[in-house]
């Protein structure tokens, strides 16, 4: 699979392939190898048709949430290609990621993953955010303590980002251009 995009914070690295696999590795002090610790449910190889999921992805973001938390950012387009998709998951350090020693065998393997509870019921880690964005698929995204920019077909949109027991995203401003962009940046004051 073709990495089309990475990103990194401290020891984890996440990417997305070109056939909508995600994944979130961990490198451990002192290794030189990568231990995948998380894959993103339903998408990838094994991907179903119907999956709410479904997303060709183009951007990535690992950000820290807390100090046991990250949230992870997706963005990309629908199957349709003609919109696009921002999703991310909050994933608990502790209680969502699974440490599998082979890197090779998980990235060909979807049984390594167990998504089950206790009753034996199927279960799927869902995204905290899954906004459809109908300005067009998104290319790059950036984000700045509660901010989340992004390019999406000839627009620049900008969301304000509430985190906790209910995630949601409040659009702020859209802007229409006459180009299409493919990269972003934010700080303090400029987009």
């Amino acid at each position: 699979e073709r990495i089309v995009t990475i990103s990194t914070f401290r020891n984890w690295v996440a990417f997305a392939t070109d056939t909508g696999g995600i994944y979130v590795l961990n490198y451990a002090e002192g290794m030189s190898m990568p231990t995948v610790v998380w894959k993103a449910p339903g998408i990838g190889k094994s991907q179903k048709a119907e999956s709410i999921q479904q997303i060709a992805p183009e951007t990535i973001l690992l950000v820290e949430a807390s100090t046991s938390v990250l949230n992870l950012w997706v963005g990309g387009g629908n199957s349709n290609t003609a919109t696009g998709r921002l999703l991310m998951w909050e994933l608990d350090i502790e209680e969502d990621f699974e440490y599998i020693d082979e890197l090779e065998e998980v990235l060909w393997d979807d049984s390594d993953f167990e998504d089950s509870d206790t009753d034996g019921d199927e279960t799927q880690k869902v995204p905290a955010i899954d906004v459809a964005v109908e300005e067009g698929p998104i290319f790059s995204l950036a984000k700045k303590d509660r901010t989340v920019a992004v390019t999406a077909g000839q627009c620049l949109i900008k969301w304000e980002y509430y985190g906790g027991d209910e995630s949601f995203l409040t659009k702020l401003k859209t802007i229409q251009t006459d180009q299409t962009f493919y990269t972003i940046c934010l700080n303090d004051k400029f987009i």
